[in-house]
């Protein structure tokens, strides 16, 4: 009896080392989560039929954001640092993200497999530009008079008209951004800092690939609109979807997802028609992120089940089943690497 006693203790304390090993490590797991009502329906993390890599933030209680890159056709995963908001560089070479420093948050540049990294400023929320050559950021929470621009390795550090709400023009010489305290209004702002344009009641911004075109979202109706630059006329193309957000556009130009306030993901074409329902229940909780070739589109998801949990979902553009790519209940952020030129 005793000697029966000892082995269950031993067993037990077996599996105790184990649980606390798998919690300090932190990777995500490569296993189907739990059924979300969704038309998206569960699957194993890898997703052969996509192609490229991902970086995304896993929070897991008590410990550090950390940075992980996962290869969606086969679902392996590696750790590339601590921080979060990683934003990849045009050429996919480096990420750019944020760490909490000794004095508030800081802005790093890492190599894409965890090479060299180093610190270049201090704020958070860093955007590359489409050359590569400057990083867009914010230094406080609040959206009005909050943009910063400097260069990628940290220099000419400039202060714009405009918020943390904000995205670049495609040849880099612009952004377009969110000022105002009462109702936001929707600028661009050129390099040296002046207002060229001032559009209309919105916020939200996404400059369209091709540069004639800026998608927002409208203050007053919550729907998803068009403003073209050349004549300065707004067009919906969420259409009878209001409340809508995270307007992001395809990379050919041809189509904008977004957000309807219940969660779910939308697809509309920018030369008309009613958008796309692609997803049912999913509840999104992000901007729509769109793979390089424009197949699929990447988005964290907030559980039906468990509050404060979220993972990683990648759905096709077309409509058809999504899947999740991360299972952990605490992963956000994707951020698909470009294909280098």
């Amino acid at each position: 009896m005793l000697e029966t006693v000892l082995s269950t203790l031993r067993s037990l304390a077996t599996l105790t080392a184990l649980a606390a090993i798998v919690l300090a490590c932190g990777a995500p797991t490569i296993s189907a989560p739990a059924a979300t009502p969704s038309r998206a329906a569960s699957s194993p993390s890898a997703v052969p039929a996509a192609r490229g890599d991902i970086a995304f933030v896993t929070s897991m209680p008590g410990a550090r954001p950390t940075i992980f890159r996962t290869d969606v056709a086969t679902g392996v995963v590696a750790r590339v640092v601590d921080g979060e908001d990683p934003d990849w560089s045009p050429d996919g070479s480096r990420l750019a993200f944020t760490r909490q420093g000794p004095a508030g948050p800081q802005i790093w540049v890492i190599d894409r497999d965890g090479g060299s990294q180093v610190v270049i400023g201090d704020g958070f929320g860093p955007v590359w530009s489409p050359g590569g050559g400057q990083i867009a950021f914010s230094r406080s929470q609040i959206d009005v008079a909050d943009l910063l621009v400097m260069n990628s390795d940290g220099t000419g550090v400039r202060g714009l008209a405009g918020g943390g709400d904000f995205s670049w023009s495609p040849d880099g010489a612009r952004l377009a951004t969110v000022t105002g305290d009462a109702t936001p209004e929707l600028i661009v702002v050129d390099s040296d800092g002046s207002v060229s344009a001032r559009l209309a009641a919105g916020k939200q911004p996404s400059w369209s690939p091709d540069g004639t075109g800026i998608a927002f979202v409208n203050w007053s109706t919550g729907q998803i609109q068009v403003v073209g630059l050349a004549t300065g006329d707004a067009v919906a193309v969420s259409r009878a979807v209001t409340d809508a957000y995270g307007p992001a556009w395809s990379p050919d130009g041809k189509h904008l997802a977004f957000i309807s306030w219940q969660g779910d993901l939308y697809v509309a074409s920018v030369e008309g028609g009613d958008p796309v329902r692609v997803t049912n229940g999913l509840k999104a909780a992000s901007v729509p992120v769109w793979s390089p070739d424009g197949a699929w589109i990447a988005l964290t998801v907030d559980s039906v089940e468990a509050a404060q949990t979220s993972n990683i979902w990648l759905v096709p553009a077309d409509g058809s089943e999504g899947r999740p790519l991360t299972t952990t209940g605490n992963d956000r952020q994707p951020a698909w690497r470009p294909v280098a030129p």
